[in-house]
């Protein structure tokens, strides 16, 4: 919160339970994931920009942002994501 770009140090983060998002307080756009308890993605958010409010996606359990352009264009709903630490 607050950077005006990605921290260095950011990959992504996961929000569990979550199944709208907001970028308020962020000054940078996001790419973001919508994906199903299964880990299927719902939807695919590119570019969302800074302060915006996604629509609730009825579909999505989890929600996974990275920065702007780091999601692969091949990345779309119904593809199987799998989740490591």
């Amino acid at each position: 919160m607050f950077y005006t770009s990605p921290p260095s140090a950011f990959d992504g983060l996961y929000f569990p339970n979550s199944n709208i998002v907001h970028n308020s307080f962020v000054r940078f756009s996001l790419d973001v994931i919508f994906i199903s308890k299964s880990n299927m993605v719902v939807k695919v958010l590119r570019g969302f920009r800074p302060w915006r409010f996604s629509r609730m996606f009825l579909k999505a359990a989890h929600a996974i942002e990275f920065p702007a352009g780091t999601v692969p264009e091949a990345v779309m709903p119904g593809d199987q994501i799998i989740l490591e630490n």
